[in-house]
């Protein structure tokens, strides 16, 4: 059972799970995340304007994703991306239900959540580290396996999967956030027809702040631009789906 707190609720006792009911599939079939496996090389930094070709997006981008709101795109685009639903009442566990006035986690999904700080049950008023019992309990209440996160500037889902077909845990969530936004760009997230050159310049300009000095590849991370702290959860109530809500650095 779940304890009902001011702030929201803590884990007490070992749950019953139903995660038999989760996410729905709409199109009948199984779900098809946009999490596909990039190419080993990525977006390659150096490439020259000449050299560019846009082309159309990629299939695996969430098909409600538009990259300017006065883009002549259609709302909807092409996508192969399955869409799903989870229309089971379910409440986040305190330290991932966001609140406008106080965000209850504080995460660089830039790097792993091992300095991710979160309310404290005894003082919910401030913020502390993320203990290791806190990134055991439960994400919700009653558990699920699958829980499906978005953005608005991502143009792909964040697909969660529960350890072994069973229910989710704050670890699972912070741990895959990390996981799939570290996944490399491909030069068709980058230069297609939708995406501008001042878009490129941003994308540019955080991966600079990332990586300082150090050279890495553009990941899926810097596509939010400043946009990398974590502040909590909030749920879609058409489709059951998770809007993240995201800070500045």
């Amino acid at each position: 059972m779940y304890a009902l707190h001011p702030y929201g609720y803590h884990y007490v006792v070992e749950a019953p799970s139903d995660v038999g009911s989760s996410y729905m599939e709409v199109e009948g079939q199984m779900p098809v995340a946009s999490t596909s496996a990039s190419p080993g090389r990525g977006y390659e930094m150096t490439r020259q304007p000449k050299d560019r070709q846009p082309g159309q997006r990629p299939l695996d981008w969430r098909e409600d994703f538009i990259a300017h709101t006065e883009t002549t795109a259609p709302l909807k685009g092409r996508s192969r991306v399955n869409k799903v639903q989870d229309m089971t009442p379910r409440l986040l566990l305190d330290v991932l239900a966001h609140r406008p006035s106080q965000p209850p986690i504080c995460f660089d999904m830039r790097y792993l959540p091992t300095n991710a700080r979160c309310i404290q049950t005894i003082n919910p008023s401030r913020l502390g580290p993320l203990t290791h019992n806190d990134s055991l309990q439960f994400a919700t209440s009653p558990p699920v396996a699958h829980m499906r996160l978005y953005h608005f500037r991502l143009p792909w889902y964040i697909d969660v999967m529960g350890t072994g077909g069973k229910g989710i845990t704050v670890a699972d969530v912070l741990l895959q956030i990390h996981a799939q936004l570290k996944s490399l760009l491909r030069a068709e997230d980058v230069e297609n027809d939708e995406i501008i050159e001042d878009d490129r310049a941003e994308i540019r300009a955080a991966y600079w702040r990332r990586c300082g000095a150090h050279a890495d590849k553009m990941r899926r991370v810097d596509f939010l631009c400043e946009l990398t702290i974590f502040e909590g959860l909030v749920r879609n109530v058409e489709d059951g789906t998770w809007e993240m809500v995201l800070g500045s650095t």
